[in-house]
């Protein structure tokens, strides 16, 4: 039953990890152990570099775009931890306290979607923003 990356994650790596330790103690080191891997190393890369390749304005060399979408990772990496962090850990506490393991990869998708809005309106505003004030 089920499969992929997040199933893995989710449902079978991460509840072995944690097995000797006391349920509240499990749930919280599952949940910072997410979201200071999963989250800085795997989904903000992929997130900078999709990103990057959707708004390419086409005169920026192709080469450069994931130079681009690198730096923006580099400089946004510590407030994305904690921005991360702020929002994932919480959930993630529900997630593996209350939610069924069967149920937790749909229950993240849902989150996940609020998450990646929230993500983008906030990188986008800051973007706009510095544009803005460049052309001035």
């Amino acid at each position: 039953m089920g499969s992929g990356p997040l199933y893995w994650w989710f449902v079978e790596y991460l509840p072995k990890r944690f097995l000797g330790l006391p349920k509240w103690q499990a749930v919280v080191a599952r949940s910072v152990t997410d979201a200071w891997t999963l989250m800085p190393f795997f989904y903000f890369p992929i997130f900078y570099q999709v990103k990057e390749a959707i708004f390419w304005d086409g005169k920026t060399p192709l080469s450069e775009v994931p130079k681009i979408a690198a730096r923006k990772y580099i400089d946004g990496f510590v407030p994305d931890i904690i921005s991360s962090t702020q929002v994932c850990v919480p959930i993630n506490i529900v997630l593996f306290s209350s939610v069924p393991s069967h149920f937790r990869v749909p229950a993240l998708s849902l989150f996940g979607f609020i998450w990646i809005l929230t993500l983008s309106s906030r990188r986008g505003a800051h973007e706009n923003e510095k544009e803005l004030e460049s052309s001035q």
